[in-house]
């Protein structure tokens, strides 16, 4: 049997095909990223200079780039959607 994707892989995947056809989606997509980048950095610092008081937060004291990786991981997928907007809008536009 044929293994399936799971959901967020086929949404990424059918996210990235409908940008490379229109880049008004595709900069409405990178906008959204930009701004979960910006608010997950926001997270991700406070947490981090958070006082300790939880049990979890104690835990990955030592382990701190936890809290950066949610913001790592928006940040690649901004950048991979503005490359692609970017690209189209050119392709587009030269027609």
């Amino acid at each position: 049997m044929a293994r399936r994707k799971n959901n967020t892989s086929e949404f990424l995947d059918m996210l990235y095909e409908i940008t490379g056809h229109f880049w008004q989606v595709g900069l409405f997509i990178s906008v959204l990223l930009w701004l979960l980048t910006g608010y997950l950095l926001n997270w991700g610092y406070g947490l981090h200079t958070k006082e300790h008081t939880t049990v979890v937060t104690a835990l990955f004291e030592r382990l701190s780039i936890i809290f950066y990786i949610p913001f790592l991981l928006a940040l690649f997928f901004a950048v991979v959607f503005s490359f692609k907007c970017y690209q189209t809008f050119k392709t587009q536009s030269t027609l």
